[in-house]
Order: structure tokens, then sequence, then C-alpha cells
């Protein structure tokens, strides 16, 4: 539901660009605007979709158009959902958390308080991310940077345990992403609540599909298109990879120095450069290219 009203929201905030596009703006472009606009006050949207999405900003500048009708419009949508976020405030979702006390950060054990206070560091960034006057805005200031570190630091010692050799690159790895420059969108997530930390605990995989995909949902939004275009991009590779296998002998393995191997070939480079070579030994599995 939450995802197809945020596809909705953006589609009609996009019709009512393209409504309007061209060097000549005629009443009857305005009037298709005016209707892909006004459709938005219909769309129910929860507090943590205004935030995900991102619309309130992307709405901003129809507040300045110069048609006044349409101008009014986007104002009293704008409104309508800064309400809906400030009523946010006094849930339970945001407003029944206390504020906790910056000295609470400090604890016995060093380790947890250094990735307490990294957390923080991560979560600290969003309010300088958000800009004035964005929708956004009230809300992340009404959030809590210090308890939300010290309740995700909670989660994932409760669920990974002490920071130790065995599972430290977990720590490592989330602290690296929430603080991460090119990643506003995750931390923005964490600190309005909309990613729970018992959630970001169980994002930590332990196969290799699994971290993959834990990278994926850590990652922002633009980041997140680029993991489904290479996703895409592997899938075909891996289909022609099944349906063109060859065996061969001419190959010889490296590692168990058999020629029993299976290869395909996919144009990597330049079409005047010959094609790549994925061998696979049939004897031991080892795996090469050339």
């Amino acid at each position: 539901m939450e995802r197809s009203a945020v596809k909705e929201v953006l589609g009609l905030l996009k019709k009512a660009e393209k409504a309007v596009a061209g060097k000549e703006i005629t009443a009857e472009k305005e009037s298709r605007c005016f209707d892909a606009l006004s459709q938005l006050k219909y769309i129910p949207l929860t507090a943590e979709t205004l935030v995900s999405s991102n619309a309130g900003k992307l709405l901003r500048p129809w507040r300045n158009y110069p048609n006044k009708k349409i101008r009014d419009l986007a104002s009293t949508v704008y409104e309508s959902w800064a309400k809906r976020l400030a009523a946010a405030r006094k849930n339970q979702f945001l407003g029944e958390a206390k504020k906790t006390p910056t000295s609470a950060l400090k604890s016995q054990e060093a380790n947890r308080e250094l990735i307490r206070g990294k957390l923080h560091q991560g979560l600290c960034m969003v309010l300088e991310e958000t800009e004035e006057g964005d929708i956004t805005r009230e809300l992340v200031e009404a959030s809590d940077p210090v308890g939300v570190a010290l309740r995700v630091e909670e989660a994932l010692f409760n669920n990974w345990g002490p920071g130790r050799l065995d599972n430290h690159w977990k720590y490592r790895s989330l602290c690296f992403n929430i603080k991460d420059p090119r990643n506003p969108d995750f931390r923005r997530k964490v600190l309005v609540g909309q990613v729970e930390p018992e959630r970001i605990a169980g994002l930590m995989g332990r196969t290799r599909l699994e971290m993959a995909r834990t990278r994926a949902e850590m990652a922002s939004n633009q980041l997140q298109a680029e993991y489904e275009r290479f996703e895409e991009i592997s899938d075909r590779r891996r289909l022609i990879a099944d349906t063109q296998k060859a065996t061969t002998d001419q190959f010889k393995c490296g590692k168990c120095g058999k020629r029993e191997t299976t290869y395909y070939q996919l144009q990597t480079r330049s079409a005047d450069e010959p094609m790549t070579s994925y061998i696979t030994c049939v004897s031991c599995q080892n795996r090469w290219k050339s």
C-alpha cells in the first residue's frame, strides 16, 4: 500500500511538471497541471511515507509557481502534509519516546560506547542534510539521535553479542553505511523510525546472497536503482552462460591440472576485441576467465 501510494504521488508530480513543459505555457497546459496536483489531496500518505519519498521537497517549488491558482493549491496540499507530520510527533511512533540525555551515551564498556558514538554521529548528519523549509525537517528535529543510537546499539548487542573478532565486521559495516556521505536515505529512515533497530540487527546475513541483499537495503535510493540494474545484467549473463556452455579440453585447470572443462564466452570489451571466456573445471569446480 505504502509503495503504491508513493508511486502514485511521484507519478502525479511528474505529470504536473510535464503538463507545463516547454516555452509556451497555455491555459490548457496549466489546467492539466492543476488537475494532476489536485489529485494529491486524496492519496492517503503516512508520515513515514512522506519522509521516505521526499514528496514535500518535490512539491515545494509549486508553491512559488506564477499561476496563483496552482500556487494556492500546492500550498494547501503542502500544509496538509505538514500537519500530518506534526501529528506524528505526538503519537507512539515518535512522541512517546523520552528524550535521552547526551550523557547516557557513556558506557562502562568502551567498545559499546564507541559504537554508540559512531551511530550518534551518523544520525546527527540527518538534520544538516535536511534543508530549511523541507516538509520533513520538523519531523527530523523532533527525533532523538541519542536515544535512537542507544536503541540501535542495544538491538545489535542483543542479536550479535559483543563486537569481537567473529562479528566485528558487522558493526563496522553498519557504522560505515550510517555515516556514508553518499547514503543519506538510510540514516534518515533509521532516525525517524522507518527502519526499526530490530530490523537493522537482522539485516546482516551470513551468505553472500544475504550480504548482497543487505547492501541493497542499506543503500540510498539512487544506489538501490544501480543494484537493480546490475542484478538485471547478472541475470542476463547467467542465462547466456546456462544456454551456451560448451565442453573442451583446450583449457588446463591451474588448480588440479586436468583439462576437463566447460566454458562460455561473452563480449565484455569493445566489439573489435576478443570475447572473454569463462571457464569451469568439471573435476574441482575451479573457475577462471581468459
